[in-house]
């Protein structure tokens, strides 16, 4: 269509292609085809439910366009709420986060090590989770420092 830039074609390959990734169970194939076509929120889903691939979620989440703060800030919303449900992947997303590069998505405050601390449910035991917030939370005052 008009509107995407893209020709009506390419539109029918990439629906074609999303079927037979879809019955094929190529995961990662049919993410990217989701974000190709605007599916952010279904190819952040995909990634953290079918393969827990919390970094692949965040690519996709901090691709947002600026002044899509909303959207950017829903999908970030995505990750820390399936990483609270899953030990490993916010076992992920903390060592993620204490890396150095600061908050991965913008518009995303519940994205920082302090906010998954709070929100963490009880029963939930993440690998060693307490050198990860360590680190995580030495890295974001040493940000902050700079």
């Amino acid at each position: 269509g008009a509107s995407t830039g893209r020709e009506d074609g390419d539109i029918d390959r990439d629906n074609e292609a999303l079927a037979m990734c879809r019955t094929t169970g190529a995961w990662h194939a049919e993410a990217f085809l989701l974000q190709r076509q605007g599916h952010l929120k279904e190819s952040v889903q995909l990634l953290l439910r079918e393969l827990g691939d919390v970094e692949g979620a965040i690519r996709v989440a901090s691709a947002v366009p600026h002044g899509q703060d909303l959207l950017a800030g829903d999908l970030g919303e995505t990750i820390a709420g399936d990483a609270l449900r899953d030990a490993r992947m916010l076992s992920g997303l903390l060592a993620r986060l204490g890396s150095g590069g600061g908050p991965p998505i913008r518009g995303s405050p519940g994205l920082s090590p302090a906010s998954l601390l709070a929100r963490m449910p009880a029963r939930l035991e993440a690998p060693r989770l307490a050198a990860k917030l360590a680190q995580a939370l030495d890295d974001g005052q040493a940000n902050r420092d700079l």
